[in-house]
């Protein structure tokens, strides 16, 4: 295996030119043009990266260890391959159910072992600059919820204050953009301007790659 940068996303890449990650389902929805919508939450370092699939034969989705299609939260491993070598769309080749650890330095989904590890074939190279801090569940107060028009779409730029003194010194606030069809688009409906939330996040300075607000 090896790390490959294609499409600004690190994956373990197979020399027969397809892909397979690891991950949890986020998503099965059937759209009314016939095919599912999956998508699948790929832990990487420092970052996670939301992969998308149209789905059209419905076969492809069921679970052969348990005679039953996928559900949202099951551990995954996805092996794929770009539809075209100049563009972006992901043609799922196969999924699987797959039990995954993940790396205690930049949590990105490494195959299970019983090994214990300090860190990873992917993040053991990156230099310390890169690192980036990680908040579980921090407490944050969401102060502002507003959609904005960015280049090449609308997304929802948020506004956290941390209840934690030591993070709020500043007084500003954490920022966070949430775009269509990412998993935590969903969840815009129920968040409530005011109101504390559990965040586990990436933290780039003032800038939030939130992974799970509750």
């Amino acid at each position: 295996f090896y790390v490959s940068h294609l499409l600004n996303f690190k994956l373990f890449a197979m020399s027969s030119g397809s892909f397979t990650a690891f991950g949890k389902i986020e998503e099965i929805q059937l759209q009314e043009r016939g095919f599912y919508r999956l998508l699948v939450s790929n832990p990487l370092p420092f970052h996670t990266k939301t992969l998308h699939f149209n789905v059209w034969d419905s076969n492809r989705l069921q679970n052969n260890e348990t005679n039953r299609e996928f559900d949202i939260g099951d551990p995954v491993k996805v092996s794929f391959h770009l539809k075209d070598p100049n563009s972006n769309f992901l043609q799922l080749d196969s999924i699987s159910p797959a039990q995954f650890n993940h790396c205690p330095l930049c949590y990105a989904a490494i195959e299970a072992t019983d090994e214990v590890t300090f860190e990873c074939l992917l993040c053991k190279n990156i230099p310390l600059r890169e690192h980036r801090e990680r908040f579980c569940g921090e407490p944050m107060r969401l102060i502002s919820c507003c959609k904005k028009f960015y280049l090449y779409s609308a997304g929802y730029r948020l506004e956290l204050s941390p209840e934690n003194r030591d993070l709020s010194v500043s007084m500003k606030p954490f920022v966070c953009v949430i775009f269509p069809n990412t998993q935590l688009y969903s969840c815009l409906q129920n968040l409530k301007v005011g109101c504390v939330y559990s965040v586990t996040a990436w933290r780039n300075g003032r800038l939030l790659d939130i992974l799970e607000i509750c």
